[in-house]
């Protein structure tokens, strides 16, 4: 009698010889196997963690603006904004002054040449400034991002692990269509942040100092001598 290769015959009572699968006597071998390696695992103290499954959702504005090292940031930034557009709005009232002096009817024509290329000047330099001006304060914002983002995530991964999270979301920009506030951690978040980061005054920036336009100094008569 011809047998699968995968089989082997022994004697039984019924016939002269019964057929045994050998996969399937495996498959029952193996799953034997595993569940007493399981059962040893279990009962020496070790079992298996399941990863973590919760997520939840963090309103970043919200910790910018409440959370101590935000706080200092946004002052920081600030202070410089507010000192571009001080030395902006002086310039705008140098130009306007300029402005008044060409239009007045007295003028000379050898001032009124001057005073016009004075105009062009003001006018081309405030141009300048407020490129740089922009510039200069969009760079200071994304540093100041940077580093918050540096200090602020050490936190939230630490804070993950402790609640057992597997993501956390940023709740207005993550695509999220609805959260429940049960899974926003923001407020704990901004409490563990401030405790990592205390609250410090933030670095006077320098003042802009502006210099007032020049004049020609009058030249001071000479005293006459007496023969």
């Amino acid at each position: 009698m011809l047998t699968n290769r995968n089989s082997f015959m022994r004697p039984g009572r019924e016939s002269k010889y019964t057929v045994i699968n050998l996969p399937a006597l495996l498959v029952l071998c193996s799953v034997a196997l595993g569940a007493w390696f399981l059962g040893s695992i279990t009962s020496n103290g070790v079992t298996a963690q399941a990863p973590p499954t919760r997520i939840a959702v963090v309103d970043v504005q919200k910790v910018v603006g409440e959370s101590n090292f935000g706080k200092a940031s946004y002052t920081k930034v600030k202070q410089l904004q507010e000192q571009r557009l001080a030395r902006a709005r002086q310039m705008d009232t140098e130009l306007r002054n300029l402005e008044l002096e060409l239009n007045k009817p007295a003028v000379t024509q050898a001032n009124r040449e001057n005073l016009v290329r004075q105009v062009e000047e003001k006018r081309v330099a405030m141009k300048r400034f407020a490129e740089d001006a922009d510039k200069e304060v969009m760079e200071s914002r994304n540093r100041e991002l940077v580093a918050l983002n540096s200090r602020l995530m050490p936190v939230v991964e630490a804070l993950s692990k402790e609640m057992g999270l597997a993501g956390v979301f940023n709740k207005f920009e993550s695509g999220l269509v609805y959260s429940s506030d049960a899974i926003d951690i923001t407020d704990t978040l901004i409490q563990r942040f401030n405790a990592a980061s205390p609250a410090t005054a933030a670095p006077a920036t320098q003042p802009t100092t502006t210099q007032p336009p020049r004049t020609q100094a009058t030249p001071r008569p000479q005293p006459t001598r007496r023969p």
